[in-house]
């Protein structure tokens, strides 16, 4: 019956082992380095035991305490995940706004001093020269 289907034997029975199984072409296959839930647990409960450090010194902090080895990204994506980063809070630019004009007279005065000549330091300089 193989020969009349010209099919391998061996392809034959790759196929009858996997009979009744999902296909999963091009799936998830889980690997050894996965990060697993456990240690995204510890990473996220040590964050949050050491909120004021950013997420390269906890990742740091937890290689030197020996508690989870991985990279700085990982650490990155697993607080960003759960909504943990903090958001660097900045002031909003003035920029563009303009200068806003005096309403009256001698309300707002500008200086520029572009030179001053003080006499001492003039007369060391020349007799310097």
């Amino acid at each position: 019956m193989l020969k009349t289907l010209a099919l391998h034997p061996s392809k034959f029975y790759q196929w009858k082992i996997r009979e009744g199984k999902d296909n999963q072409h091009n799936g998830k296959q889980p690997k050894d380095f996965w990060i697993t839930e456990d240690e995204k647990r510890t990473v996220i409960e040590y964050y949050q035991s050491h909120h004021q450090e950013g997420y390269r010194a906890v990742t740091y902090m937890m290689i030197d305490e020996d508690i989870a080895y991985m990279s700085c990204s990982s650490v990155y994506r697993i607080l960003s995940d759960v909504g943990l980063m903090r958001t660097k809070t900045t002031k909003k630019s003035s920029k563009g706004n303009g200068f806003e004009q005096p309403l009256q007279t001698h309300e707002h005065w500008h200086t520029d001093i572009s030179y001053v000549k003080i006499e001492p330091f003039a007369k060391v300089i020349k007799q310097a020269e």
